[in-house]
């Protein structure tokens, strides 16, 4: 069993840490899924996003990590102000690295236009090199600035951006609302462009009762972790992270899960923008936008994240 378990979390880009797996494990054969989750949080530096495997749950970047150390990156840059000194070098790439590989994909999305991306933090932890695509344009992006516990990641671009999206404000996000999900599921296997799924807000908290999160119906898939999920204004109300892993739900309960996918509420993502000094900008009430409407928006402020290692 415990090799079965090393397979998901590597298959997942979700490197191994000195958390009591083999007891994790034990607990999950005998059908003990909060015992398998003690057992896996046992090492705080785990993290709840590592554990939630035990519970079905898994983040969506698309690829598999190689056994490359991990490398934690939690800091963040005090002010748009910042030093210049020690500050990430801004260059531009037009091929891929020589010496890296590519390890995954993930989606994410331009959020001011200075150049700052937000994604997921499980997208871009451990890599060497991280590229941007944006119409098909590579970029070496940098890590500026990340927050583990939530799951999210600011990137820098090396240029200025023309595009950005409008993040939700205080206003607080209501089951049954609808969304958009814009983002670059499997893009290895399906398109290089950007797809756009639509559902609803169906619960205000995560698995376990994550705070953090939002349930949602909009369709992810593997690559769409990091993606703007959007409200009927447009405005970034969440970001996806995770969906259920329907073979382990299947084998737990005999039933095909549907439409359980999960998002980060996009107030945990102000918080880290404003500890960060981001010059992002809050949408201000306006009609109810088309679907079609929303997506064209987001399409030109939404990117494709590649981690190398």
């Amino acid at each position: 069993m415990p090799y079965i378990v090393a397979i998901i979390f590597f298959v997942l880009g979700i490197p191994l840490v000195a958390a009591d797996f083999a007891a994790a494990d034990a607990a999950e054969q005998l059908g003990d899924p909060d015992a398998a989750y003690r057992a896996c949080t046992a090492d705080a530096s785990t993290g709840d996003a590592r554990c939630q495997n035990y519970f079905g749950i898994h983040n969506i970047a698309q690829g598999a990590a190689e056994t490359a150390p991990t490398v934690v990156r939690s800091w963040t840059r005090k002010s748009p102000d910042f030093d210049e000194e020690t500050a990430p070098q801004r260059h531009s790439v037009s091929r891929p690295p020589r010496s890296e590989r590519l390890s995954s994909d993930g989606s994410g999305f331009v959020v001011s236009r200075s150049g700052d991306v937000l994604t997921n933090y499980h997208v871009v932890d451990g890599c060497r090199e991280l590229h941007v695509l944006r119409n098909g344009e590579p970029a070496v992006a940098a890590l500026v600035a990340a927050d583990p516990t939530v799951d999210l990641a600011i990137l820098r671009l090396p240029e200025s951006a023309a595009d950005a999206a409008l993040v939700r404000g205080d206003k607080p996000v209501m089951p049954g609302e609808a969304v958009v999900v814009v983002g670059f599921p499997l893009p290895s296997l399906l398109s290089s462009q950007a797809s756009v799924t639509a559902g609803i807000v169906s619960r205000l908290t995560g698995p376990r009762d994550d705070p953090h999160q939002l349930q949602i119906t909009a369709p992810v898939q593997p690559g769409n972790s990091g993606s703007p999920l959007l409200d009927t204004s447009g405005a970034v109300a969440g970001i996806v992270v995770a969906k259920l892993n329907g073979l382990r739900i299947v084998k737990r309960t005999g039933a095909i899960p549907e439409n359980v996918n999960f998002a980060v509420n996009a107030k945990y993502a102000r918080a880290l923008l404003d500890r960060s000094g981001v010059p992002y900008q809050i949408a201000t009430a306006g009609e109810p936008l088309s679907t079609p409407a929303i997506a064209e928006r987001a399409l030109k402020f939404t990117v494709l994240v590649q981690c190398f290692k």
